[in-house]
């Protein structure tokens, strides 16, 4: 139950006020039982709402200026 409450936390106060969110690849991080294993993480984008190109511009200009697979 703890890792679903985690999740929602994040998610239902944007999917119930109609907020658009999307998340997008940023980089890896060490795993905590093991430093050599590399774990995804992630962005999150929230924009205003119903300005759904606002998200999807800034996820294209952070795509555009990084490469998440070398971060």
């Amino acid at each position: 139950m703890g890792l679903t409450t985690g999740v929602l936390a994040n998610t239902c106060p944007l999917n119930s006020t109609g907020h658009p969110a999307i998340s997008i690849p940023v980089g890896f991080s060490p795993a905590a039982e093991d430093p050599n294993v590399k774990l995804p993480v992630g962005m999150q984008i929230i924009g205003r709402k119903y300005r759904d190109i606002d998200c999807l511009k800034v996820a294209a200009a952070w795509e555009k200026a990084f490469d998440w697979k070398t971060l």
